[in-house]
C-alpha cells in the first residue's frame, strides 16, 4: 500500500498517496494511516497527501472525515495535500473544519514538502 515513510531535508514525512487506487484501497490506507500514527505523540507527524488523479468517493470522504477527527488529526503536526481542485477545495475546507485542523492545498509536490520542513522545523 502507497502510505509510507519519506525524507526530505533529514525531516521525516508519512506521504499518502492515493493515485490510481480503489475505494476498497483508499479505506485501507486510510486505516494503515490511523495505526501508523497511533504509535506517535500528539501533533508530532507531518503528512503529506498526495490525491491527484484519484476519485474521492462520498464514502470514502465519510469515512475519511470520521478516522481523521478520531485518529490522524489529534496525532499531525502539519499536513500539506496535492491535487486539491475544484470542488475538492469545498470538500477540504468542510473536512478542516470538521476536524478543527488545517491541511494546506498545494500544487505540487515540492512546494508541499518545502511546506512541510519549515513546519517540522518549528
Amino acid at each position: 500500500m502507497p502510505v509510507t515513510w519519506i525524507e526530505y531535508k533529514q525531516i521525516n514525512i508519512l506521504y499518502v498517496d492515493y493515485k490510481n487506487t480503489t475505494d476498497k484501497e483508499k479505506l485501507q490506507m486510510l486505516q494503515q494511516q490511523a495505526d501508523i500514527l497511533a504509535k506517535h505523540k500528539e501533533f508530532s507527524v507531518l503528512i503529506l497527501v498526495d490525491v491527484c488523479d484519484c476519485n474521492l468517493s462520498k464514502e470514502f470522504m465519510v469515512e475519511a472525515k470520521n478516522i481523521s477527527k478520531q485518529y490522524i488529526a489529534p496525532k499531525t503536526k502539519r499536513a500539506a495535500i496535492i491535487g486539491v481542485t475544484g470542488f475538492r477545495k469545498l470538500m477540504l475546507t468542510g473536512l478542516n473544519l470538521f476536524i478543527k485542523r488545517n491541511i494546506v492545498p498545494f500544487y505540487d509536490e515540492t512546494s508541499a514538502k518545502e511546506f512541510l520542513f519549515i513546519e517540522g522545523k518549528k
